[in-house]
């Protein structure tokens, strides 16, 4: 692919240009400010002792950093891992301690949480606020401060470790192995975010949903990685949202179900009020669409709401686009990541129509970190994967 890629190429051709926006914290920051600060987190983390392959994890809101200790971990080799919001102590202990983090970041705006986790964490986990003082955190702002903008000298990809939501017992995490490329390598899932939803440095990119989802994350980094703007919500809101597609005139933006409920809820003035005329790509995701809401979206904003079916696990994705759900509404659209195969009880493939287990075939390889158990109940013998989810061709 013959284009720029990684924040660190966009800071050298256009470094005034603006990476991210955060409207309600009036935060606007550029790519020479995103790739600088990415250098410096991670010059902390290898001072801290965290090589390639090491971990670390935070807890932060949608947030001015949340992209720098990303974008840090991605060019200093690490597994990162974002912690929801939601969970309480105990959960976020377990996982932190279970990915092996050598670090653990916290937000000021949780420091009620953090100091109770203090002494549930493991004493190997260094532990940093960032955003303001929590009682026994080092600061991270501080230990940036005096590290170098310049970039290490052993540069390499990190990888997102995210967990899964645990409908029974703790979260699963999800690791991956490093690809060990260098850190502007365009990996194939990229190039296909580019080719499936025409990603490129014109991209500005609406992002309403907390950012420690594997969809938003994913999304949001890969706008940035081709040198788009990312507009970060703090939390939805259904008229904001409409806003602040007309005023920073957004070409992409990425939505769950319930939030096109909201927004189909508003008065007709109100959404009509506004133009929506840059909007090229309303993809959603996460959760099943009732057929009546999407045929709405679609009469209100046109053929321009996507949908794709996935997971973290990255096993498999299917991709329908606007024109091809009118034809079938309700469907998920065909397999554009791995083969897709219906199986039985007994393990059988099923014919078309007949509801079974969905499994991908050729899909990206991936374990339940610390369950490998759990990790084969997952898999065929032959390597297929599935989500655990059922449906019919």
């Amino acid at each position: 692919m013959n284009v720029p890629f990684h924040p660190k190429n966009h800071a050298r051709t256009d470094p005034m240009k603006l990476a991210y926006i955060i409207p309600d914290d009036r935060v606007s920051v550029t790519y020479r400010e995103l790739d600088e600060e990415s250098n410096r987190i991670a010059h902390v983390f290898r001072n801290l002792g965290l090589g390639i392959d090491s971990g670390i994890a935070f807890l932060l809101e949608n947030r001015r950093g949340f992209f720098e200790i990303c974008w840090a971990a991605r060019r200093s080799g690490l597994h990162y891992t974002p912690v929801s919001t939601h969970l309480n102590e105990h959960e976020i202990a377990y996982i932190v301690a279970d990915c092996g983090a050598g670090v653990f970041i916290a937000s000021a705006t949780y420091q009620d949480i953090a100091s109770q986790l203090r002494a549930l964490l493991p004493t190997t986990t260094r532990l940093l606020s960032i955003g303001g003082n929590i009682d026994g955190y080092e600061r991270l702002e501080d230990l940036c401060s005096s590290a170098p903008t310049t970039p290490l000298d052993d540069e390499t990809t990190g990888s997102a470790m995210l967990y899964s939501s645990g409908t029974t017992g703790y979260p699963k995490g999800i690791r991956h192995t490093l690809p060990g490329h260098p850190i502007d390598f365009c990996p194939p899932r990229y190039a296909k975010f580019r080719e499936r939803y025409e990603f490129d440095s014109h991209t500005v990119y609406l992002s309403p949903a907390p950012l420690y989802h594997a969809a938003p994350i994913g999304f949001t980094l890969a706008t940035m990685a081709f040198g788009g703007t990312v507009v970060v919500m703090k939390r939805f809101d259904p008229e904001r949202a409409l806003a602040l597609i007309d005023l920073y005139e957004v070409s992409h933006s990425q939505w769950v179900p319930t939030m096109f409920v909201r927004m189909l809820r508003l008065d007709e003035t109100i959404r009509n009020h506004y133009r929506l005329t840059t909007h090229r790509f309303a993809i959603h995701a996460s959760a099943p669409c009732p057929v009546e809401t999407k045929a709405a979206m679609i009469d209100w904003w046109g053929p321009i709401v996507h949908e794709f079916y996935s997971g973290s696990e990255g096993v498999g994705t299917t991709f329908i686009t606007a024109n091809e759900w009118l034809e079938r509404p309700g469907s998920v659209g065909r397999s554009v990541d791995g083969k897709l195969h219906i199986l039985g009880e007994d393990g059988s493939e099923l014919p078309p129509g007949e509801i079974g287990a969905v499994y991908f075939a050729d899909a990206p390889g991936f374990e339940y970190h610390n369950a490998p158990e759990k990790t084969h109940e997952v898999l065929t013998a032959n390597g297929w994967g599935t989500l655990g989810d059922v449906g019919y061709v």
